[in-house]
């Protein structure tokens, strides 16, 4: 099976904030993306996004099996 990641603005069953330039967390995302060097690092500003976690929670869901070695997040 194939192994992915889904990033998200929020839980499945809850509702994720935006405006009509874009959702919270899309532009958070694009914004950390943008002065990253690697997916852990805009990883870990997104989570401590104290203006984002307060409309929201961000999500990282794995999907199927993950071979640590290779993983992005390291």
């Amino acid at each position: 099976m194939p192994s992915m990641l889904c990033w998200s603005g929020c839980p499945d069953d809850s509702y994720s904030y935006g405006s009509d330039y874009g959702g919270e967390f899309t532009t958070a995302l694009l914004r950390y993306a943008q002065s990253s060097k690697s997916y852990n690092d805009v990883w870990k500003k997104l989570s401590r996004d104290t203006s984002l976690a307060a409309k929201q929670q961000a999500r990282a869901t794995k999907i199927g099996s993950f071979d640590t070695k290779k993983s992005i997040f390291k």
